[in-house]
């Protein structure tokens, strides 16, 4: 139960971090070589991901990988307050 919360968690903050950044689904999913269907999965927390997925999402986007666990609208918000 609680794997699966966390999976969501991780899913919406690559969606966010993808629309920050200006990226399609299909976009990401090409950059990655895998199918769009599988990035909706990962977005809605109803696939697991590997490790090694992670970084290729993160290198995608152009961000660091601990940041897929950090929601990006937080970080927008604490730059905008500094």
């Amino acid at each position: 139960m609680q794997n699966s919360i966390k999976l969501i968690e991780i899913g919406n903050n690559i969606r966010n971090w993808r629309q920050l950044k200006g990226m399609k689904q299909d976009g990401l999913a090409s950059e990655i070589e895998i199918s769009k269907v599988s990035i909706s999965k990962i977005e809605t927390g109803r696939a697991d991901i590997s490790l090694l997925r992670l970084f290729a999402i993160a290198s995608a986007l152009q961000i660091q990988v601990q940041l897929l666990f950090s929601d990006p609208s937080t970080l927008v918000r604490e730059n905008e307050n500094s």
